[in-house]
């Protein structure tokens, strides 16, 4: 059980490492079985779910394929890459036309999700200088608020992310709301 102070959002690995390499921005998120972002926060830290396997889009599954793992932490640890801030939420039905305005932003294969409805969490990555490992029940050793923890740097420069988070807006329908 994770410590509630500290704030954490739980993702397949795939999709942090595409977070974190500015490949992605944002989470898709099956409603109601998936859940949401941590309840009030703004800004958590990117854990992986070892048990999620996402199905990716067929060129991202095979870089995947090619690219060599990073070391798995010791048993009873969690390894932490990043964390993220959420940008904007919202919520559409997967049909053609969010199939659309959500094809660049993400990693994943969206026919799988055509006909559900799914949130959809804007997120900007921030990746650890040295990623940190913490025992698995007890992450009261990371500080509540992300930005105030280890070294980082945004995945994406500010006007990268504006413009694909530009382009989610306009494309999406229903859009995003600001959290909070």
């Amino acid at each position: 059980m994770a410590d509630t102070a500290v704030p954490t959002l739980q993702l397949p690995e795939r999709i942090i490492q595409a977070l974190l390499a500015g490949e992605q921005v944002i989470d898709l998120r099956r409603q109601p079985d998936d859940g949401g972002p941590p309840a009030g926060a703004t800004r958590f830290w990117l854990r992986a779910d070892p048990a999620a396997d996402p199905e990716l889009k067929p060129a991202y599954q095979r870089a995947r394929e090619l690219s060599t793992p990073g070391a798995a932490p010791d048993a009873g640890q969690v390894r932490i890459d990043g964390w993220a801030e959420l940008a904007g939420v919202g919520a559409t039905v997967v049909d053609d036309q969010a199939k659309e305005a959500l094809n660049g932003k993400t990693v994943l294969a969206l026919d799988p999700l055509t006909g559900q409805e799914v949130l959809v969490l804007a997120l900007r990555a921030h990746r650890l200088a040295e990623p940190v490992t913490v025992p698995e029940g007890d992450l009261g050793g990371l500080p509540a608020d992300p930005a105030e923890g280890p070294p980082s740097e945004p995945a994406l420069s500010e006007m990268a992310f504006r413009a694909r988070y530009g382009g989610l807006l306009d494309a999406l329908p229903g859009g995003l709301k600001r959290p909070g």
